[in-house]
């Protein structure tokens, strides 16, 4: 009778551990693009168009920039973009809306705004945005 007992302990938690996989699977990051960010602080407002990563360009303190960025879905389902940032201006970076659902094989544009605090100190900051694309629940 214990040794019964031991197998349906087994096979249930064989079963758990299947569904338990499945599920991660299912919502698990399907990939992370990372984009280089920098702006500097300057006493004078200055644009950079360059493509090459998300500048802001020179920004006096106190003021803020703002850019559009595009996230594409080249795959055939729809997925959920989840949107950080990590280093210096992770801080100062506002996100418009995050996550947002991306149908599949189109565009969503998001809008980054980057605020200086008043007080920083005249200089390049630099940071990174990140979005991990989800399958969509």
């Amino acid at each position: 009778m214990k040794l019964l007992h031991a197998l349906f302990l087994l096979l249930g938690l064989a079963i758990i551990a299947v569904a338990g996989t499945l599920g991660y699977a299912r919502y698990a990051v399907l990939e992370t693009k990372t984009l280089p960010m920098d702006l500097t602080v300057a006493d004078t407002l200055a644009f950079n168009l360059d493509t090459d990563a998300i500048h802001f360009g020179k920004i006096p303190a106190g003021f803020e920039g703002i850019k559009n960025v595009t996230i594409t879905n080249n795959r055939g389902i729809p997925v959920r973009a989840e949107i950080t940032a990590d280093g210096a201006l992770a801080a100062w970076l506002g996100v418009d809306a995050t996550p947002v659902l991306i149908q599949p094989r189109s565009n969503h544009t998001v809008v980054l705004t980057a605020s200086v605090p008043k007080e920083t100190p005249l200089g390049k900051y630099e940071g990174t945005l990140i979005v991990r694309f989800k399958r969509a629940r």
